[in-house]
């Protein structure tokens, strides 16, 4: 499953997701 579908199946924003990457640590776990 792509990213991408992954993110919008939660609802997340890809740029949230991108500062998870950045950061390398999720703030919400789900």
């Amino acid at each position: 499953m792509s990213i991408r579908k992954a993110a919008d199946r939660f609802g997340i924003s890809i740029h949230t997701l991108d500062n998870w990457i950045r950061r390398g640590r999720p703030k919400r776990t789900v």
